[in-house]
């Protein structure tokens, strides 16, 4: 009987020959080393993220109280872009280096809408990763993620750019464009950088997508963050669009759905939130938006965000097989989930 061994052992002798082909010719010429220069250069900007929420609010209730992300220096003077949801609603950040060095931090502003935040740290003359292009990416691209593990360690890999589209999820979030990547992310990899082999910075490491081979990196396109680092440059309140006019803060329920027969159905809600006050329960099904029929979730969130945050939208539901009219009084998420008196 043949076992294990003998059936892999052709493979591994091809291996070492294959190995030993290239040590002949100059094991100094690593096939990676392309990789490995835009990490060496990389990692001095990369820092990891700890954040705390006050006890007993709806940040923590929702996000966790303490929680660990990735982020990157983008500005010598201290400017650290990461994703929101690693941040949002904490009191308490710290940034720390790769070379040990440990800050607190202060939200400099943030976006739920696309996921990204800017934090300070005081100090000057850091490091940072230069920002390119997301636009001109290809499938099939080489990619290199890096991820912050416990303190200053840093983990890097290398994948490829699997899908680029939108993305449409059940939270009240949804973004017309996204990029995929099959490089390795892990929890802790949020705010992280995905680099080209340029070693420009062309998206931030957003949410992880269960696919058929396994999890897969969302990836925030690059140009939503210069969009939101030059509305808080120019002191403006809200976040521009990228194109220079101002972006209404858009109204937020609190209420997760999944599509329905007919609609889609509530299967969570936020504590406290516009859709709780509201009285809204899970499994009611949401089949009119201002008497315009949802049908499914991205006609719903557009309906939903023709109205600016703080704007009283009329729900048709089905509850039991009944219907019924539900007027809901929305919110500015971004300021629900900030601290107490932020």
């Amino acid at each position: 009987m043949r076992t294990h061994w003998g059936r892999g052992f052709p493979g591994l002798v091809l291996g070492l020959v294959f190995a030993l082909a290239v040590s002949a010719k100059g094991a100094e010429k690593d096939p990676f080393e392309a990789v490995i220069e835009v990490a060496r250069r990389a990692l001095p900007a990369v820092v990891s993220i700890e954040a705390h929420a006050p006890e007993g609010s709806p940040a923590a209730e929702i996000l966790g109280r303490n929680r660990k992300g990735t982020g990157m220096l983008i500005d010598p003077s201290g400017w650290v872009l990461t994703s929101n949801h690693v941040v949002a609603g904490t009191d308490r950040i710290f940034v720390t280096l790769t070379d040990g060095r440990r800050f607190p931090g202060k939200m400099a502003g943030n976006d739920a809408q696309t996921d990204l935040a800017l934090v300070r740290v005081k100090g000057e003359g850091f490091s940072v990763l230069p920002l390119g292009r997301s636009t001109g990416l290809r499938l099939g691209q080489g990619v290199v993620v890096i991820g912050s593990g416990a303190g200053k360690n840093r983990e890097v890999t290398l994948g490829t750019v699997n899908a680029i589209g939108p993305f449409v999820a059940y939270w009240e979030f949804m973004l017309d464009r996204v990029i995929q990547t099959d490089a390795f992310v892990r929890q802790g990899y949020s705010g992280g950088p995905l680099l080209n082999l340029r070693g420009e910075v062309v998206g931030v490491v957003s949410y992880l997508r269960p696919t058929a081979p396994g999890l897969a990196g969302l990836v925030i396109p690059i140009e939503a963050a210069s969009a939101l680092r030059r509305s808080l440059s120019a002191g403006q309140g809200g976040f521009s669009a990228g194109d220079g006019t101002q972006r209404t803060r858009r109204a937020w329920l609190g209420a997760s759905v999944i599509p329905r027969a007919g609609g889609i159905a509530i299967q969570g809600l936020t504590p406290g939130g516009p859709a709780t006050r509201a009285n809204l329960l899970p499994k009611d099904v949401i089949t009119h938006v201002n008497a315009v029929p949802v049908m499914g979730l991205e006609t719903y969130y557009r309906q939903l965000w023709k109205h600016a945050a703080g704007s009283e939208i009329r729900l048709t539901i089905l509850r039991a097989g009944e219907r019924r009219v539900v007027p809901v009084r929305s919110a500015d998420r971004d300021r629900f989930f900030a601290p107490s008196g932020k």
